[in-house]
């Protein structure tokens, strides 16, 4: 599993907790993160030089945040398409929108997401925000955006 860095976890999810319509005291939360499945890749298409990658897929959350997120990426990579090579050479930008089933703090409900971000040289930026008035049930009014800067490990 991967564990998702605590301050983005605490970003969301006090975000999140401030957008609640009952007062909630925000408190560091704590949560981990794993493929809940096959990513779906689509087909390549190379647009101007550059190739555009769509990608579908489930993750599954369990800590303060419980449940399953769902997302459907579109990936800008910059750089002609290579099905035979690495999908993506770390110099791309993101649109991502999402939905998510589970529970934020104990509180059950839904909400979508979308998501923008770029990476290059291994530089990972972005924000990723709760889409306002999409949030059912008890996470009715939720709101939330995280912002993301860091760096992306090289695997060798």
């Amino acid at each position: 599993m991967k564990r998702i860095g605590l301050f983005i976890v605490v970003l969301f999810v006090l975000s999140a907790l401030v957008g609640c319509q009952s007062a909630v005291a925000p408190a560091p939360l704590n949560a981990v993160y794993d493929s809940a499945g096959p990513l779906t890749v689509g087909e390549m298409t190379e647009v101007d030089g550059e190739c555009l990658l769509p990608l579908q897929g489930p993750y599954a959350y369990s800590g303060d945040l419980e449940g399953t997120m769902h997302l459907d990426y579109h990936i800008l990579l910059h750089g002609p398409c290579d099905p035979e090579g690495q999908i993506g050479d770390l110099n791309e930008s993101w649109i991502v929108t999402g939905h998510f089933d589970g529970a934020v703090a104990g509180r059950v409900g839904t909400f979508e997401v979308f998501y923008i971000a770029d990476i290059t040289d291994r530089h990972f930026t972005g924000q990723m925000a709760i889409v306002p008035g999409s949030a059912t049930d008890e996470l009715r009014g939720l709101r939330g955006l995280i912002n993301f800067d860091e760096m992306i490990d090289d695997p060798a």
